[in-house]
């Protein structure tokens, strides 16, 4: 009775070390809060009434002299600053599709894609 127990106990620990593995990447999976955002690539300074009626000269305007640029995404209503500052360098003044995740203490979007529309 006693080796049956221990088989059975060193049964279970092995198998939940196989799958713990993909149980981990699953509950990861489905409490990601990747979102796909919508909107303007922009200055951090360039946001709220300056962009209503944005066209894309209107942001390159805006955008600092000597560099210090911190991109962000306008949604219209909303200025994320983005996490990547190197990917939205070419879209800017350009709508884009956003995929990432929103870090909620900091307002910061996290960037895992950007296509423009």
């Amino acid at each position: 009775m006693t080796s049956f127990l221990l088989i059975t106990l060193a049964a279970s620990f092995l198998l939940q070390k196989l799958i713990s593995p993909v149980g981990d990447a699953a509950v990861a999976f489905f409490n990601s809060s990747e979102t796909t955002y919508t909107g303007v690539v922009t200055d951090a300074r360039c946001g709220g009434d300056m962009l209503k009626g944005l066209d894309s000269l209107s942001v390159q305007r805006c955008l600092p002299s000597g560099g210090g640029v911190k991109y962000a995404l306008y949604d219209g209503h909303t200025l994320f600053v983005l996490g990547d500052q190197r990917a939205p360098e070419r879209f800017v003044g350009r709508r884009v599709r956003i995929r990432g995740t929103l870090r909620q203490d900091s307002n910061v979007l996290e960037v895992r894609a950007i296509d423009p529309i």
